[in-house]
């Protein structure tokens, strides 16, 4: 008995072994192909080609399964083995965009395996239909026949070649546009990455603006280079009024500080007008020579100049500009002289038509008076079905959780 159980030990690693080299074999015949021919041209597999090969897809299935059912590929296809070999297949192709840098590269080698662009490799590709071919196999098994206790599992196996499959075969038929709006009037007309023009069937217009910073930073810098001057422990304070910190050999103190300021007749005086930009009285005193010194020190903008104080012949003492905390925008979108309002804030984009709207620059120059702004506006027919896989999966995987647990 335990000479049978060590043989079925053996077999089942076997097994094992002969399915990771089967997707590793498929990951070496994308990086081939891939250094013959090159990378895939995504224009190519827009609609309605890439539906005609799903269609494929699915067919190659449906007859594989209910034809070719009892073959030695059929039975490998629906077994859990090819499963876990062909979801780590995948899974490696897919972290090495996260250890090798995507875009354009010196090195030949990796720009001659795909591996600068692995997204619209053959290698991706391959393993990518290696892995819907196993669920595929795996959700038909438990489709057919048909019972009752594999319900919630047909959700997850489903819901996982639903979302693999929207979001790779619609991936070519998404359309990315930017556009440029103000406050003047509505535009219509938005450009893709390649120059082109489109015009949308609908005008967008920018009807408010809210910049809101983090407090600026107050260091000290090389006067050569403008570069941090000094590189050990702290070397920032915020320009909070009352505020204290040592930077090295200068104990800095902050006597006065406002949010938005202008110089008016020599003096700094809280503002705000356009182009005013946050300002802090420092007082400032080295603590080896003793010398004090005290001024306005403010990061100015393009529209005034920015204010430092010379600590010595090599270091000054200046502002950082600061970083947007939150910005958020009112617009207006016009179609058939009707106009609908929204508020658009970073990484909280709006839905328009099946239109996905975000914020991407506004004019720094007048920072919070902004009167004008780009927005991006993104197209995909099959988020849909993204969202659908995604949501069978969390219900599948919460039912069996569930069952699990009883």
């Amino acid at each position: 008995m335990a000479h049978q159980d060590k043989k079925n030990d053996n077999k089942t690693r076997s097994t094992y072994f002969h399915s990771f080299m089967i997707a590793f074999g498929v990951i070496v015949l994308g990086f081939a192909l891939q250094f013959v021919v090159g990378g895939i041209n995504i224009s190519v597999v827009k609609f309605p080609v890439n539906l005609g090969i799903l269609a494929l897809l699915i067919l190659a299935i449906l007859v594989g399964y209910f034809k070719f059912k009892y073959s030695s590929i059929a039975q490998w296809l629906m077994s859990t083995k090819a499963a876990i070999a062909s979801i780590v297949g995948f899974s490696a192709v897919t972290l090495l965009m996260g250890f090798i840098s995507q875009g354009e590269t010196a090195n030949s080698t990796i720009r001659s395996l795909g591996l600068n662009n692995i997204a619209f490799s053959w290698t991706y590709v391959f393993s990518l239909l290696l892995l819907i071919l196993a669920l595929g196999f795996a959700t038909v098994k438990r489709i057919y026949p048909f019972r009752k206790q594999n319900f919630w599992y047909l959700l997850n196996h489903l819901g996982l070649w639903i979302t693999l499959v929207a979001a790779n075969f619609g991936f070519a038929d998404q359309i990315h546009l930017r556009m440029n709006i103000s406050t003047s009037g509505y535009s219509d007309f938005a450009y893709s990455e390649d120059g082109g023009f489109q015009e949308l069937p609908f005008g967008v217009k920018q009807t408010s603006f809210k910049l809101e910073n983090y407090t600026p930073k107050l260091t000290i810098i090389d006067n050569k280079t403008s570069m941090v001057g000094l590189k050990s422990g702290k070397n920032t304070i915020e320009a909070k009024q009352n505020a204290s910190s040592t930077i090295e050999n200068w104990s800095i103190s902050i006597l006065k500080s406002y949010d938005l300021a202008r110089e008016f007749s020599g003096n700094v005086v809280s503002s705000d007008t356009v182009g005013t930009a946050p300002a802090t009285l420092v007082r400032v005193e080295n603590k080896v020579t003793k010398q004090i010194k005290q001024g306005w020190v403010s990061c100015g903008n393009s529209l005034i100049n920015d204010l430092k104080i010379a600590l010595d012949s090599t270091h000054s003492l200046v502002m950082l500009r600061p970083t947007s905390k939150e910005i958020t925008m009112g617009v207006g979108i016009k179609k058939n002289n009707k106009v609908s309002d929204y508020t658009i804030a970073v990484n909280s984009p709006q839905s328009y038509e099946g239109w996905k709207i975000y914020i991407v620059d506004f004019n720094e120059q007048k920072g919070k008076w902004s009167n004008s702004t780009i927005i991006e506006l993104i197209n995909d027919g099959w988020q849909p079905f993204v969202y659908l896989g995604l949501g069978m999966m969390i219900v599948g995987s919460f039912f069996v959780f569930w069952r699990g647990k009883k």
